[in-house]
């Protein structure tokens, strides 16, 4: 174990451990693309692989949707389910994580995607997160979706991403930062999957405690023994 404990080094805790949802919230930083989509207007679907960012951009909107006394509402679809809970009646905003998991209609299930499609001809505008486009069951109903596909995000937001995770855990005076370099590292090999990416900032947290500028070499020496833990598809 390492000698030094997190508040040695000026953190409240590991700053890349599991967050509640508040925390989840303040760390966001929603991509440009988003925000251009988003100010654009129309009913928008985010698409990427799991762990690119999806659910932070939907609840850092629902959160600032809220704030700016918007009816909004959030709704996550859990694995093996293929309907949503939400009343939509009185909704400005319904935004859907998972949306790719409605049911379509078929002989043992009804039509989900239908429903919150009318939702959207009734005056909700739809904000989905989803794995797979769902332009073709827009257009089934006349209308479509903006799509905005999540990719790497560049070096200056992922720059941005790190420090605000550091900083929401971070005791003052603190002033532990990723170099350019590293972050430039890090986008090389994680990407666009940035849960992958936490989980090994998690473990190069827990194992060096560093402080101060966080350089190249120490992060490529910790991804030897970095092992990413298996997760279920969402």
């Amino acid at each position: 174990m390492p000698e030094r404990s997190f508040s040695d080094i000026g953190f409240r805790c590991n700053p890349f451990r599991a967050m509640t949802r508040e925390e989840w919230i303040r760390a966001a930083i929603i991509p440009e693309t988003v925000r251009h989509a988003i100010a654009a207007g129309g009913h928008i679907q985010l698409l990427g692989d799991a762990g690119s960012g999806k659910t932070s951009s939907l609840l850092a909107l629902g959160d600032q949707f809220h704030k700016a006394g918007m009816r909004s509402v959030y709704e996550y679809i859990p694995q093996k389910e293929k309907s949503y809970r939400t009343n939509t009646d009185g909704v400005e905003i319904f935004l859907l994580d998972e949306a790719q998991r409605l049911s379509q209609g078929g002989f043992f299930s009804g039509n989900e995607m239908a429903r919150l499609l009318d939702a959207a001809k009734n005056g909700v505008r739809l904000l989905l997160g989803a794995h797979e486009d769902l332009t073709p069951a827009f257009r089934s109903r006349g209308f479509s979706p903006v799509t905005v596909t999540l990719s790497t995000p560049g070096a200056e937001e992922l720059a941005g991403i790190l420090q605000r995770r550091l900083n929401l855990f971070s005791l003052e005076p603190n002033h532990t930062t990723f170099s350019p370099e590293a972050v430039d590292w890090l986008r090389s090999k994680f990407g666009p999957i940035l849960r992958t990416m936490e989980y090994f900032l998690y473990d190069y947290f827990q194992g060096e405690r560093p402080e101060g500028i966080i350089a190249v070499g120490p992060l490529q020496k910790s991804l030897d023994s970095f092992k990413s833990p298996v997760v279920e598809e969402e």
